[in-house]
């Protein structure tokens, strides 16, 4: 498995988009990275389709899922349906979110409540996934990777 990253700030120029909302940049920036990573490491050209809101190629077994949070994007790359997701850790009222969720007696943290998150949207993402997995991929994200295959290395890198 592969995971690409990128930080929007570092990305595009500050007056580059300029109209676009942060999370339209975020979306962009996601697709962008899919589309070159696919050509450039996977030699694919498809077309991107979709599965009710999950996008993949048409023709390649390829699977990708795409992330972002506060300035971060992350798309997974897999040759098994993959499901990720990453959230910037931030201080929050964990009692309301513990009563929020109905999660109390399951998290006793804001740490393990955004690895229970995080793990939440990728198995949204890849229901079909039999293994969760979380990482604190850079300082103050966490992401957490659903698939079908136990992870025994995934690589990181920086998409710039």
């Amino acid at each position: 498995m592969q995971i690409y990253y990128s930080y929007i700030d570092k990305f595009y120029d500050a007056q580059e988009l300029i109209s676009l909302t942060k999370h339209e940049k975020e979306h962009l920036l996601g697709r962008k990275i899919v589309a070159d990573i696919s050509k450039s490491v996977y030699g694919i050209e498809d077309e991107i389709v979709y599965y009710g809101k999950r996008p993949h190629f048409k023709k390649n077994e390829v699977y990708f899922s795409i992330s972002h949070s506060e300035n971060l994007v992350v798309v997974a790359f897999d040759n098994e349906p993959v499901g990720v997701d990453v959230e910037f850790v931030k201080p929050r009222n964990l009692d309301k979110l513990i009563k929020r969720y109905e999660l109390e007696g399951k998290v006793h943290n804001l740490e393990e409540f955004y690895g229970w998150w995080t793990a939440y949207e990728a198995r949204y993402k890849n229901p079909s996934g039999k293994f969760i997995k979380t990482y604190q991929i850079l300082p103050q994200y966490v992401c957490t990777i659903s698939t079908n295959r136990e992870l025994k290395d995934i690589k990181l890198s920086n998409f710039t």
